[in-house]
């Protein structure tokens, strides 16, 4: 469940001694550590001893050597040449005599990057560099741009001090300067201050919009209700983006009037003195081009990756009964950009037809958070009603010492593929995602009545609904017989009710908690988070008996010569840990061994409870 991961997340980072030494200390032990050249570009590599400029896990050769050292700057190790190119660590940090000490000024200065074979395309260095991806875009280059009649309007966010915290979501919605019909045909990133920007997005609105204008809020993954339609996207390493010349974002009178921008800080150090002003800049033309363009969202909303994995996979399916029902006819793809985060080394969006695959639209073999891969086709990708879509996320958890869930923050992680098309009407809805193994595509308000069964017999958008007679009736029930501290008997039998519900089972109700908490329902008067704080106080002990009789169930069909496994190792990584198997009852922990045995144990959702619950009592005395 939603609410216990974020819980997870919370108890395991505060339990486990984590060492690690971030960028910015790395910087100081190192000579010229901050002025280090970028092997791609005119600027600095940041995190010097990652594979990643803008820091993570993975180290590269250089980060490596120097690890076995103790992150000590030694004369041995000065003399070293970690990338084998034929020069001392010394030599390309300016320290060519091996004398520097920390602390102490350096007149010459780093002359290349000591974890980089370089001259990059000399015979010496082919294989040494695999891991190093270069943008060769140095700027944003659009023909359009130099079409008299492309005009330009800026969206930046007010000059704010930065909260000393390692996420912040801030959205601000704005009016879109012109009212006749135009097609936004390009944007660009401006950008304040990299030491925080993670990234932006705009959002078309499709409905008028009750937040005031020009003034940024706090908000989550979605900017409002009201503005659902990415139409814009800035991640770092990103450059800005074209559209193809035969489509554009609608704005205007029979458009998008108003925008919203999502702007995400990553504080990683919870710095103080930040400031930020970033925005983005849009392009557009009154020269309408033939087809609105649209932006449709792929991937996988819930996974977990194990600690210390070299190679986890996550998959998220666009099914062909989804694009069945949700295309009203082909589709034209013209651009695909994988996002994950620092985790992420490779990602692909492929595309079948009646169970073949016909192409692969993306497939980033070396997948870097800092410096991703734009992909655009002059020739667009049909895809057809009824095709399949089916995105693969590769992550490398090697160096991280608990579970990484789907999250907002730098440091959980993603599974998304924005894919740009046209013509937008051709599509119902702008999102195809996986929860789980559940299609999302049957949660939505445009869906309900295209798919018999809802989501597994649950009509999700009426249910979440909280002026439904129904849902109010059952929120009534837990609220008056349910309390926080302990489980009562009649919350005990309101909730075996309520659990026959199809909203409220299995891989559903974990769905439906997400959502619930994304959208707080905050206008409805009713605390989502305290709710299921009572809900799950009796939902646990339920649970907990249902695994008694499991664990009855199992050991009654155990033969003598089977006996009880206490190896709870898992498959998936050489490293002992723990993990949810896809298979077990949601309301259960499952611990996976290499005999393929699964041992029961009560949920651990009971750490979220607690947590939840200490808040809960916390407000109310």
């Amino acid at each position: 469940m939603i609410l216990s991961c974020r819980r997870w997340r919370f108890l395991l980072i505060a339990c486990v001694i984590h060492s690690a030494i971030s960028f910015p200390q790395f910087q100081d032990l190192i000579p010229n550590g901050k002025k280090v050249p970028h092997p791609c570009s005119d600027g600095a590599w940041s995190a010097v001893g990652h594979a990643n400029p803008a820091g993570g896990h993975q180290r590269n050769p250089f980060g490596n050597d120097f690890a076995a050292t103790g992150m000590v700057w030694s004369e041995s190790f000065c003399r070293a040449d970690s990338d084998d190119d034929g020069r001392t660590n010394g030599e390309e940090l300016g320290d060519p005599e091996c004398t520097w000490s920390q602390g102490q000024e350096l007149s010459n200065p780093a002359t290349g990057h000591p974890g980089v074979c370089e001259p990059m395309d000399d015979e010496r260095c082919k294989g040494k560099n695999d891991w190093v991806v270069c943008s060769k875009q140095k700027e944003m280059e659009c023909d359009v741009l130099s079409d008299p009649a492309t005009q330009f309007f800026d969206i930046r966010f007010p000059k704010r001090k930065v909260p000393a915290e390692k996420t912040t979501y801030t959205c601000m919605v704005v009016e879109v300067p012109e009212m006749e019909d135009h097609h936004m045909v390009a944007n660009k990133p401006l950008i304040d201050n990299e030491n925080v920007m993670h990234h932006l997005l705009v959002y078309g609105c499709q409905e008028e919009v009750s937040m005031k204008l020009n003034t940024p809020y706090e908000c989550g993954m979605e900017a409002t209700a009201s503005c659902r339609d990415l139409i814009g996207l800035w991640v770092v390493g990103s450059k800005g983006e074209c559209m193809h010349p035969k489509a554009g974002f609608r704005l205007g009178k029979n458009g998008y009037r108003h925008l919203a921008v999502q702007m995400h800080w990553t504080n990683k150090h919870q710095h103080s003195d930040y400031y930020d002003e970033s925005g983005m800049r849009i392009f557009y033309t009154k020269s309408l081009r033939e087809h609105d363009a649209g932006t449709l969202w792929l991937g996988q909303m819930f996974f977990e990756i194990p600690p210390q994995a070299p190679e986890t996979d996550v998959q998220g399916v666009c099914t062909s009964e989804c694009t069945s029902k949700i295309f009203t006819d082909n589709i034209n793809i013209f651009g695909a950009t994988n996002h994950m985060h620092l985790l992420g080394t490779r990602g692909k969006v492929e595309h079948f037809r009646s169970g073949k695959r016909v192409g692969v639209i993306t497939n980033d073999t070396h997948y870097t958070y800092h410096s991703p891969v734009q992909n655009s086709f002059d020739t667009p990708v049909v895809v057809r009603p009824g095709d399949e879509l089916r995105t693969t996320c590769t992550f490398n958890s090697e160096g991280v010492d608990r579970t990484t869930f789907f999250g907002k923050g730098t440091h959980d992680e993603m599974c998304l593929v924005f894919i740009k098309y046209y013509p937008k009407q051709k599509a119902r809805i702008q999102k195809c995602l996986s929860f789980k193994e559940l299609s999302m595509c049957t949660a939505f308000p445009q869906t309900v009545g295209l798919f018999e069964d809802g989501m597994r017999g649950c009509n999700v958008p009426q249910f979440t609904s909280l002026t439904n007679p129904a849902t109010l009736t059952m929120v009534f029930q837990i609220q008056t017989k349910c309390r926080p501290d302990i489980c009562t008997q009649e919350c005990k039998n309101a909730m075996r009710e309520l659990r026959q519900h199809p909203c409220l089972k299995e891989d559903v109700w974990e769905y439906i908690k997400f959502f619930l908490m994304e959208e707080k329902h905050s206008g409805s008067g009713i605390d989502v988070e305290k709710l299921l704080v009572l809900y799950t106080v009796c939902d646990l002990q339920l649970g907990q008996e249902i695994g008694r009789d499991e664990s009855r169930r199992i050991t009654t069909m155990r033969t003598p010569s089977q006996p009880t496994n206490t190896d709870f190792t898992s498959t998936s990584t050489d490293t002992d840990h723990i993990h949810t198997c896809p298979k077990c009852p949601p309301t259960h922990l499952s611990i996976c061994n290499n005999s393929g045995s699964r041992n029961i144990i009560p949920s651990i959702t009971f750490i979220g409870v607690i947590i939840s619950l200490v808040e809960f009592l916390v407000t109310v005395m």
